[in-house]
């Protein structure tokens, strides 16, 4: 059988937008016999991260909270393209740093087009890490235990194996509900970073806004948003800073306290100030 994906406009919903849809035929004209999956088998697709120039793409290989912070200043849009690699809570993100928009190279795969699976449809494409960490995916319906909701799953690829072309969804939500609950969550989990994380933000935030020229591009939600993600770092920073101090006084010099090293933290909450004000200067000249 030969599994056929090709990307083009989805009217599902209110807004217009990209989709991807399958199609089957068979390979022998003599055959008259339906392809055979068992319960939960599932067709791989191939890899989908990393692949091709993005092994080479250390600036695609982040740590949750580095992309947090990305996710949350794009108001959630990346979070289509970024894939948990399974390994360290890395997570393979495809689009560009300051645009939020597919890098070229994966802009040019059709199945990076696929729309997110809505409430009652069931998510015909599935993600599975291999042993070598890389992203799969997977084609077919997932048999968890319930066998009336796989055959329901089932049911909406009757078409596609009767020489029909099916739009495909996968599973990708940001595990927060609606996003207005997902922005307050994710600021509240920002004010809950360590050390590490701090840092690493800190490097995230200086690939997106390297010049005020840069800043300038941004347009003013997002500059909001970038505030918002600031001040709750620098925040956090300080409080990270007071903690660290009371704990040398506290411990008046004993192993605990000499093995605190603030220093990271010292020169990130500097960076973080000369970014607040940038991006201040960029909202009072809008």
């Amino acid at each position: 059988y030969k599994f056929v994906f090709r990307v083009k406009i989805s009217n599902y919903g209110d807004k217009q937008h990209f989709g991807v849809f399958a199609s089957c035929t068979s390979m022998q004209e003599s055959a008259n016999q339906e392809i055979n999956l068992k319960p939960g088998e599932l067709i791989d697709l191939g890899i989908f991260a990393p692949i091709g120039e993005e092994v080479r793409r250390e600036e695609d290989r982040k740590t949750l909270p580095a992309f947090i912070i990305k996710n949350y200043i794009h108001k959630f849009k990346i979070s289509r393209w970024g894939v948990v690699s399974g390994r360290d809570n890395v997570i393979y993100d495809l689009t560009d740093d300051k645009t939020g928009k597919l890098h070229d190279s994966a802009s040019k795969r059709v199945l990076s087009y696929i729309r997110k699976r809505t409430k009652g449809e069931f998510p015909t494409i599935n993600a599975r890490i291999a042993p070598d960490m890389r992203v799969h995916l997977l084609f077919g319906i997932q048999y968890e235990g319930n066998w009336s909701e796989y055959e329901a799953g089932m049911q909406e690829l009757v078409p596609l194996f009767s020489g029909r072309e099916v739009e495909v969804t996968i599973s990708r939500h940001y595990g927060f509900g609606s996003k207005h609950a997902a922005g307050s969550k994710y600021l509240q989990s920002i004010s809950m970073f360590q050390t590490e994380d701090i840092v690493a933000c800190n490097s995230q935030l200086d690939c997106m806004f390297d010049s005020s020229e840069t800043v300038n591009r941004f347009p003013p939600n997002l500059i909001d948003r970038s505030k918002k993600v600031v001040k709750c770092l620098e925040e956090r920073t300080q409080q990270l800073l007071k903690m660290f101090s009371d704990a040398k006084s506290q411990e008046d010099g004993s192993c605990i306290g000499d093995s605190v090293d603030d220093s990271p933290l010292i020169s990130v909450v500097e960076n973080l100030k000369k970014l607040a004000r940038m991006l201040e200067r960029h909202h009072s000249e809008q």
